[in-house]
């Protein structure tokens, strides 16, 4: 029986999707779906061979008339009332986690389309995630899923969080980068420095990147993404480049790159050794505070809260930076990483599958 394999991937910024692609390329022999929204917006991203599913948003629009938020449900982080969008989009999951039977579904992430499957009775694999996630519905989603994949080393797993491990798979860090070979002719170029404005939303503004550019004049600054303006200016040391879908030779030529704490962001400055300062946004169950903590640690990055960014002291941070030792990232990233985590998919789809259970 092959193999058939569903991915749900959250549409918060661009890392759970580049997490699910990275995964799926080595599913060859496995049918592969990818579920989630804006994945329209996304499509030149996804390699041929992945079907994709484009599934309404769900937050309340205008013609919402009689959204509310609704009472609390310990169990679940998000479920509004009269929200068509949502209403649409599970309908959408049900009709084809229904008809795709068997299933395996790979969740990164939500609670909710975890219990839905179950209820479903499509076995779950859920990505866990880093922040502090023993909440009610944490702990049930993640009791309800078969396996639990854990994209990083065991050493970044909090204390907290021992009741998971015995149904966890640490496939240590990967990245879009970990299968690629690096380019041998980018040489680092002293003093240039990358700026990571990641999708999910960031607090680099327009106001401290010409601070950053006046504070560091002998420095030359490379601002990957989109900002929501970005000011008139005459500064020869800041470069603006937009969205670049393909940034690796940006950030090999730079000797410092300027990223927030977002996992596939500090799993790719891992897979390249970069001396990286850090940012932690503000994220749901201090996410990136939590990661950020776990490098501070081990002296793998500056790190700076997103909350003292107007105040920070750029050719001091920078200076610091400067000596890092790319060396202390060695144990983070697994290059058999991709390949593993297939092998736990497909072990899972075979304990499920593998047989016919007969009912006496």
């Amino acid at each position: 029986m092959p193999c058939n394999v569903a991915f749900y991937i959250h549409h918060h910024g661009a890392g759970h999707l580049m997490r699910s692609i990275a995964i799926a390329e080595q599913l060859t022999d496995c049918s592969v779906t990818f579920l989630g929204s804006h994945l329209r917006k996304h499509q030149s991203l996804i390699p041929d061979g992945i079907q994709w599913i484009d599934l309404p948003m769900d937050t309340a629009q205008t013609k919402d008339i009689h959204y509310q938020p609704g009472p609390d449900v310990g169990c679940l982080h998000y479920a509004p009332l009269a929200v068509s969008g949502l209403s649409k989009r599970m309908a959408m999951l049900t009709q084809f986690l229904a008809s795709s039977e068997p299933l395996i579904l790979v969740v990164d992430v939500s609670v909710e389309v975890t219990l839905l499957a179950r209820l479903l009775g499509i076995p779950t694999l859920v990505i866990r995630q880093h922040g502090y996630r023993t909440d009610l519905a944490h702990r049930t989603a993640y009791e309800s899923a078969q396996l639990l994949i854990a994209p990083y080393p065991d050493w970044m797993s909090d204390p907290q969080e021992t009741w998971m491990e015995k149904k966890t798979f640490y496939s240590g860090g990967f990245s879009r980068f970990t299968s690629l070979a690096k380019p041998l002719t980018e040489e680092v170029i002293p003093r240039q420095v990358a700026v990571l404005l990641g999708q999910g939303g960031n607090s680099f503004n327009e106001s401290i990147l010409l601070k950053l550019a006046d504070q560091c004049p002998d420095y030359q600054f490379h601002v990957l993404g989109i900002l929501p303006y970005e000011e008139a200016t005459d500064k020869q040391n800041l470069v603006f480049h937009g969205r670049v879908d393909h940034p690796l030779p940006v950030l090999m030529r730079s000797e410092i790159v300027i990223g927030n704490a977002g996992h596939n962001t500090v799993m790719e400055m891992a897979d390249l050794e970069k001396k990286f300062i850090c940012i932690a946004e503000e994220r749901p169950f201090a996410e990136q505070q939590h990661k950020a903590s776990f490098l501070r640690a081990k002296s793998l990055a500056i790190t700076i809260s997103a909350a003292d960014l107007p105040t920070t002291h750029w050719p001091t941070v920078l200076a610091e930076a400067q000596e890092l030792n790319p060396v202390n990232w060695e144990g983070t990233i697994n290059p058999g990483a991709l390949t593993d985590l297939a092998l736990a998919i497909k072990e899972q789809w075979n304990l499920m599958y593998a047989y016919d259970f007969k009912v006496s």
